[in-house]
């Protein structure tokens, strides 16, 4: 799996598409896997960009996103 910054524009937007509410069950790692791109890669590009791992990003994003 190659993840570039088109996968980090990929996942802003399903991450818009939910509209600030998370779907149960959602998480980074299953996010990469809707998206079809590594988590461990696409966490270095936010690190990289946001200062931020992809899971507080959703931490932020959706509130307390669920751990699993």
């Amino acid at each position: 799996m190659f993840t570039s910054k088109i996968d980090y524009a990929r996942f802003a937007r399903l991450l818009d598409k939910q509209g600030g509410a998370c779907p149960e069950g959602l998480t980074f790692r299953r996010a990469c896997r809707m998206l079809l791109v590594s988590p461990v890669t696409l966490n270095e590009v936010l690190q990289r960009e946001l200062g931020m791992s992809g899971d507080e990003i959703m931490d932020n994003y959706f509130g307390i996103a669920p751990k699993f």
